[in-house]
């Protein structure tokens, strides 16, 4: 029994020696041996070469320090700056017993004489694009359908931790810069120090944040003090910070050589169970503007958040908030407003998990212009959504409203339409709708219509039902009005044709259901003006009530006219079955016009002829009727200058394409009356014996000549 005491003694005395020896040897090794290694090793997972030219400092016990200086981070190889990251000085130091039962006793974490240098080159790729496998990661989150959680709740797990930062942390003397070179934009942040007090769950913890910053676009620059008391508790994941306040003072040649100052004060709270971020209490002013509300977000971290919005905005100068965001452009176009001051009242309450949208009231007035109005929507993430609401809205000028909304929107399409819109002299506006829409139930009601912008005006009012169904229900009407066409045509890059359409007014009624519409009246007036027409407008105008039948797919026209440009065309059209094989009649009517002088007003090419004074006056009169492989004219009557045309005319046209058609009907209407027939060139497709004329060379006939044309 005594020897295997004396046994057990020896075997713990050699233990306690090996132990002390072991941790003289861990407590007296050079770190700096290895820190070549450990440079290589972190390099490795950056993918960059990470440097510590400085020494390397590391201690176990009491406590697991470790310190370095002159650290160095590589920079991307396209950017100028030779290093991403520079650090003169970092140390964290960490109690070493109180690990073992779960508690992380740390002092100061200090951090001096950091160099931040971010940017993107001339395509817009960040010099941060591959770090670490951050382009993979994105990639991954890009492929992955699942909405991603919040990124407070990703990586270690510290609820059964209990975190005390004895020293707090202090961060000097670290400077910031981002150089967008894809937008020729810079920004530096210079002299940022950060210190915060002893940091202690569930007690108030003091930060001060203090930086200089400066922008090149535009030139601007100033100074900012970020305070708050923040309070968390890593057992609930709930955090607050209350107050925080954010002061600024700025200058700069966009605000005249004077400072201005910006001051915000609000409460925040972060709830990561409920997955809820509220500010609470805001207040903000500077430059001319003051914000008060509330802002509470849930669903956070998902693709479908929750917002509940009540603001309270109100500026003088919109001109000068831009020239500060974006530089010169459309701040040098709001300054010549007289009257530059803003305001709006907006309540929002929006989920989008559940697709519900609700607005009970939102005013604006900006730029001389007034908007209202309240909506209610429900499932706007289906295909059969629900919206309910009213606008009123008005005034002077739309295209700059629309540039402004788009820059806020982040939307170039918006503002790239107002700019060019901006060059047509008709820019006031108003609007005045209700709508009632659910397309679930298949209803869509819009008793009130009344907009008028860029010259045109739409008045009117709709009402379906059983839009769902076979039997659906329609009615209403619509009378359209515009004027200066050819302006807006031309702001839109649009053609407008013969350079000749000025003002167009048109009015529909339509009543009946999806299986028997009715559209009468049916009016168009189209008015033509430019260097090609008198000095009086010229106006061609078609009526033509129209009834439609959905179940046979017939298409009933009673009586339709054409009137103006020396035009007056008259007749009717009847088609059925329009998808499957359509079948058509009816009769048409022109009185003689001057075909030449028509096409040279609305710039068409006429064929070339011998004599020019051929197409002065052409007219006809026939019933016709046919199908989709056949035309048949019946008791045709018509005048082509001095030749007379009478008769029946019929064309198969065998399933031909319809230029082929055209081909083969311009045939058989010249065969009679061409001179002399030129060779057909040698195409792959002509049709045999059609007969091809390079130079038309029609003969003024004294008589009257009688036509039969077949197939």
């Amino acid at each position: 029994m005594k020897k295997i005491f004396l046994v057990i003694v020896a075997g713990l005395g050699i233990l306690m020696l090996l132990a002390v020896v072991a941790a003289g040897i861990a407590l007296n090794l050079d770190p700096n041996r290895y820190k070549d290694y450990v440079a290589a090793k972190v390099s490795q997972q950056l993918g960059r070469t990470f440097e510590i030219r400085g020494d390397l400092k590391m201690a176990y016990y009491p406590w697991l320090h470790l310190e370095m200086s002159q650290v160095f981070l590589e920079n991307a190889p396209e950017f100028d700056e030779a290093h991403m990251l520079e650090a003169d000085h970092i140390m964290v130091r960490v109690k070493t017993l109180p690990l073992l039962i779960k508690q992380i006793e740390m002092d100061t974490i200090v951090l001096e004489g950091m160099r931040v240098n971010l940017g993107k080159d001339k395509t817009g790729v960040p010099n941060w694009e591959g770090l670490g496998g951050a382009s993979d990661d994105r990639e991954t989150d890009r492929k992955s359908d699942k909405p991603s959680a919040p990124s407070l709740g990703k990586g270690v797990d510290l609820k059964n931790l209990a975190v005390l930062l004895n020293g707090g942390v202090r961060i000097q003397n670290t400077d910031l810069s981002f150089d967008d070179r894809s937008a020729g934009k810079k920004y530096m942040v210079s002299d940022l120090n950060l210190t915060t007090g002893r940091v202690v769950p569930g007690d108030p913890v003091e930060c001060i944040l203090t930086f200089n910053a400066a922008g090149t676009s535009p030139e601007i620059s100033g100074n900012a003090t970020l305070k708050g008391s923040v309070v968390f508790d890593l057992n609930s994941d709930r955090y607050q910070i209350d107050p925080l306040s954010f002061r600024a003072q700025l200058a700069g040649p966009v605000l005249g050589g004077r400072a201005a100052d910006l001051d915000l004060t609000c409460r925040v709270e972060m709830d990561l169970p409920q997955d809820t971020v509220s500010v609470k209490n805001l207040k903000a002013s500077g430059l001319g503007t003051d914000i008060i509300g509330t802002i509470l977000l849930g669903n956070v971290g998902s693709a479908m958040p929750r917002v509940d919005l009540d603001l309270d905005v109100a500026g003088k100068d919109l001109a000068l908030l831009f020239k500060i965001i974006e530089g010169e452009g459309l701040s040098a176009q709001l300054a010549s407003f007289s009257d530059r001051s803003f305001d709006l009242t907006a309540k929002v309450l929006a989920d989008m998990s559940l697709g519900t949208v609700s607005i009970p009231d939102v005013r604006m007035n900006l730029l001389g212009a007034s908007i209202k109005g309240d909506v209610q929507a429900k499932r706007v993430q289906t295909k059969t959504p629900s919206i309910k609401g009213n606008i009123t809205a008005g005034g002077p000028d739309l295209p700059t409203l629309m540039q402004v909304a788009g820059k806020m929107a982040g939307e170039s399409r918006l503002s790239d339409l107002g700019s060019q819109l901006s060059r047509i002299p008709q820019k006031k506006f108003h609007a005045d709708m209700a709508v009632d829409m659910d397309l679930e139930q298949g209803r869509v009601l819009v008793p009130n219509l009344d907009i008028a912008a860029l010259g045109i005006t739409l008045k009117g009012n709709v009402a379906a039902s059983r839009l769902n169904a076979g039997d659906s229900d329609l009615a209403g009407e619509v009378v359209l009005e515009g004027k200066d066409l050819g302006r807006l045509l031309k702001a839109l890059n649009q053609t407008n044709p013969g350079d000749l359409l000025d003002t167009v007014t048109g009015r529909v009624r339509f009543n009946g259901h999806n299986q028997n519409l009715t559209l009468d009246p049916l009016n168009v007036r189209l008015g033509l003006a430019g260097k090609k027409t008198p000095k009086a407008p010229v106006f061609v105008t078609l009526d033509a009530p129209v009834q439609w039948q959905m179940d046979p797919q017939k298409l009933n026209v009673p009586s339709f006219s054409i009137s103006g440009l020396d035009l007056a065309v008259s007749g009717s059209l009847t088609a059925e079955n329009i998808r499957t094989s359509p079948e058509f009649s009816g009769s048409v009517a022109a009185a003689p016009f001057n075909l030449r002088q028509l096409a040279k007003k609305l710039a068409i090419v006429m064929p070339e002829t011998s004599d020019d004074r051929v197409f002065q006056k052409v007219g006809l009169e026939t019933s016709f009727a046919g199908s989709a492989t056949d035309l048949r004219l019946i008791g045709l009557t018509g005048i082509l200058d001095d030749t007379k045309l009478n008769g029946n005319m019929a064309v198969k046209i065998f399933q031909i394409r319809m230029s082929h058609w055209i081909w083969r009907l311009t045939r058989s209407m010249w065969t009679g009356i061409c001179r002399r027939p030129a060779r057909m060139p040698k195409e792959k497709n002509r049709l045999p014996g059609l007969c091809h004329r390079k130079r038309w060379q029609p003969v003024r006939a004294q008589r009257f000549l009688q036509l039969s044309c077949g197939p």
